[in-house]
């Protein structure tokens, strides 16, 4: 051990650059490094849940939602136009909340419980609380990575 700790005090100047060296090398090489956002492309072909997947990608239209937004002490109003704002996001391709389910407009308490519950909810010291559900596709990443 010391005879090692010896080389490396001895040729300190050599070690310094040959890092150097490598940290540039790395930092160039980084740019290559691709980034797979897709999830399922790490799971392996025969596990349950890659199997659930593409069951659900087969049976349904509709696009697995990828990102969930919790907004607090917001009025439905606020909700709407809030919901607007996030349409307008480039990449975004969809904005699911209550008002595509039900009508926003009627008093909460005649539309069904379940569903009001899922997406909008009013807890104990909040007037009251958003969930949005944005899904967010390749255009996004394509944008996002260059």
């Amino acid at each position: 051990m010391n005879k090692i700790a010896q080389k490396m005090l001895h040729h300190k100047k050599g070690i310094v650059a040959l890092f150097a060296v490598l940290a540039v090398l790395c930092a160039l090489l980084s740019r290559r490094v691709k980034v797979d956002y897709n999830m399922m492309h790490y799971l392996p072909k025969d596990a349950p849940s890659t199997i659930a997947l593409d069951v659900m990608e087969e049976e349904y239209s509709a696009k697995t939602a990828n990102c969930r937004i919790m907004i607090e002490d917001a009025a439905i109003p606020e909700a709407l136009a809030l919901k607007k704002q996030l349409q307008q996001v480039p990449g975004v391709s969809e904005v699911m909340w209550l008002d595509d389910y039900a009508n926003v407009y009627a008093p909460l308490e005649t539309l069904d419980g379940d569903t009001v519950e899922s997406w909008y909810k009013e807890p104990e010291g909040c007037a009251a609380s958003l969930e949005y559900l944005c899904c967010l596709y390749a255009g996004w990443k394509k944008r996002r990575s260059r």
